[in-house]
């Protein structure tokens, strides 16, 4: 990406250093973020972005992330500008940023200041953001999502008035997941920064969302249980860290072939297929914890969500296993260490097995 923005015609003098700086940072993980995101779709996408929505958008990060000590430039944009949830009309900015402080000031009116103190991953703002305790290691934002509208169709959301009751769902999730569940209350807090509430479309079914672009942020329906909540928040968050992999190294081969999805009731390319077990596998390992542990959680229900989710992890499985050799080593790397663990849980049947049964099959047919 910093590669693309040196092909400016009029180099930025910043750009070298927040490059230099960004890549040598211990606390490169604050870059980690909406910001980051979108200014990687800016130069991946095929929409109308200009490099200097990009730029805009790196050189916050860099900031965030503590890796450029100041700033003070301008910059002409043809999109909003994110900052931590929070956005700042295109047009004419200028940015500002010292140690602890990011300042975005737009010609047509409107600033956003974030502010840190310490190594805190989150930055808060001046304005009333709302924000929610991840357990004992930090705090994420409750936004409202308004930004994603420049390069998708905005899904509902709830009004402020409801952030209230959406925090407390939330922190009562994370409460569960550190005393119950360590090891995904650490995988969800990692790569989680902005939540966004969805309305809840009826009392049978749960909706979450998360994109490939919008880096740290989820969408989670409201109302709705700690268990509902726990499952939604691990099964998004898996498709964080999927999604952070991909765009790191390619996971299965280009020409790979389509498989069919219990999910969707159709063909699907394999990373597809890969996507799915790897979030419905680590919610059933997350599961499996509970129900062995005291959590003061309704067994029953429990017990039913695993049946459920056990038999989707099982259907993705046996269509993955018959083409894991269309996986890169990196998307083996993901599947591998997974699918063992439910192998040894009990949950899966080995892909030797998985393969056994497939011939059966066949010569039943």
């Amino acid at each position: 990406m910093a590669a693309r923005l040196d092909d400016r015609p009029d180099p930025d003098s910043s750009l070298p250093e927040a490059k230099q700086r960004l890549a040598e940072s211990d606390r490169i993980d604050l870059a980690y973020g909406a910001s980051l995101g979108m200014a990687v779709y800016s130069l991946t996408s095929e929409a109308a972005h200009t490099v200097e929505d990009a730029l805009a958008h790196f050189l916050v990060s860099a900031c965030v992330a503590r890796a450029l000590p100041s700033l003070d430039r301008s910059v002409t944009v043809s999109e909003p500008v994110i900052i931590n949830g929070e956005t700042c009309e295109s047009g004419r900015l200028h940015l500002r940023a010292s140690e602890n402080n990011v300042v975005v000031t737009g010609d047509t009116g409107g600033t956003v200041v974030i502010s840190a103190s310490g190594p805190s991953t989150f930055w808060r703002h001046e304005s009333p953001l709302r924000t929610f305790s991840m357990g004992s290691l930090g705090r994420a934002a409750i936004t409202t999502g308004d930004w994603m509208a420049e390069w998708r169709e905005r899904a509902p959301y709830v009004d402020c008035d409801d952030a209230g009751a959406f925090a407390d769902q939330l922190e009562t999730a994370f409460d569960l997941l550190e005393h119950y569940t360590p090891e995904y209350f650490l995988w969800c807090t990692y790569l989680l920064r902005e939540v966004v509430a969805r309305k809840r479309v009826d009392v049978h079914t749960t909706t979450s969302a998360s994109y490939r672009h919008g880096f740290g942020l989820v969408e989670l329906c409201t109302p709705a249980s700690v268990l509902e909540t726990a499952e939604m928040l691990v099964h998004e968050c898996s498709h964080l860290h999927f999604h952070l992999a991909s765009w790191t190294s390619r996971l299965v081969q280009p020409d790979a072939p389509s498989v069919y999805s219990v999910l969707k009731n159709v063909a699907r390319p394999l990373e597809m297929i890969l996507l799915g077990f790897h979030d419905f596998g680590n919610v059933l390992l997350m599961y499996d914890r509970l129900a062995r542990s005291d959590a003061p959680i309704d067994h029953g229900d429990l017990a039913g969500r695993m049946e459920h989710v056990c038999g989707l992890v099982r259907a993705l499985h046996s269509g993955l296993v018959p083409n894991l050799e269309w996986l890169t080593p990196s998307g083996t790397c993901l599947y591998a260490p997974l699918a063992h663990r439910l192998v040894d849980s009990g949950h899966l049947e080995s892909e030797q097995a998985v393969r056994e049964k497939g011939i059966a099959d066949i010569e039943v047919v």
